[in-house]
């Protein structure tokens, strides 16, 4: 991940969080000396300039102004196993984990909150998310198949109801409107005007 200051920061599953500097014609990886031992997962940088790191097995933890702060199974996460992250346009962080389900970060607020509907979605571990041109939300999940959000109203696409796979780890919308949806296994699938095709 480049950051908006052009430091590039790199995620190691065993050895922890790392920024890379170039020092003439070669890099430079430096540990950061909070986060030596996590298992990062995924890395994201928010509007604001902080940075988000998910973790295997130490949470969530953000990175600002040289300070770390976790965000664990003791401050509202139900596991400390965290997959991906996204904020959307309305810069709510959206925090999805292994197996406890679908979490969030509302804008202008310090605290993890549960997804009130996470028992209505399907499955648990959480792989993808996307914002679509409605500001709808869209999670892929492993095993789960994919689920769209919109204001409290949620649909589910799994093999059940024709999607190839139930496990989507990547998620577009194109210019036209149409989701495509990339699984394990299954290759790409199309959603458009709500039907599988």
């Amino acid at each position: 991940l480049q950051d908006r200051d052009g430091r590039i920061w790199a995620g190691t599953r065993v050895h922890g969080l790392f920024q890379v500097r170039k020092r003439g014609e070669t890099y430079e990886a430096t540990p950061h000396p909070g986060l030596k031992k996590v298992s990062v997962r995924f890395l994201l940088e928010d509007r604001q300039g902080t940075l988000w790191v998910a973790t295997a097995d130490s949470g969530l933890i953000r990175v600002k102004n040289n300070s770390v702060r976790s965000y664990d199974t003791r401050g509202g996460l139900s596991d400390n196993w965290v997959n991906v992250l996204f904020q959307d346009s309305s810069d709510n962080l959206w925090i999805g984990t292994q197996v406890g389900g679908l979490f969030v970060i509302p804008a202008g607020k310090d605290t993890i909150e549960p997804f009130p509907g996470t028992d209505k979605l399907s499955g648990n571990a959480i792989r993808a998310f996307y914002e679509d041109h409605e500001k709808t939300l869209w999670v892929g999940r492993e095993g789960g198949g994919l689920n769209s959000i919109r204001n409290t109203k949620i649909a589910i696409y799994t093999k059940k109801n024709g999607l190839p796979s139930d496990n989507i780890f990547g998620i577009y919308q194109d210019h036209l409107g149409t989701m495509w949806t990339g699984s394990r296994g299954n290759g790409v699938n199309i959603i458009k005007n709500g039907k599988i095709t």
